[in-house]
């Protein structure tokens, strides 16, 4: 190598890494994580969440119940 600026690659390796999801939001949830991470007020936050269901971005949570899982 001319310049000692150059690099190479002298090996790789491969790993697999499994990750979890996060849950989903409840209508009840959300407000609160918004309100702790962002500062918004839960009006704001309900507001917001309807604008994007209006443009069909999200699903709406229509209940407080959470999917079952394995």
């Amino acid at each position: 190598m001319s310049n000692p600026n150059d690099g190479a690659v002298r090996s790789k390796s491969k790993k697999e890494k499994r990750t979890k999801f996060p849950k989903l939001h409840a209508l009840s949830t959300l407000p609160a994580t918004a309100t702790k991470k962002w500062k918004y007020s839960p009006a704001e936050v309900l507001k917001l969440v309807q604008g994007l269901y209006n443009k069909i971005v999200i699903t709406y949570p229509r209940t407080d119940t959470l999917p079952f899982t394995q």
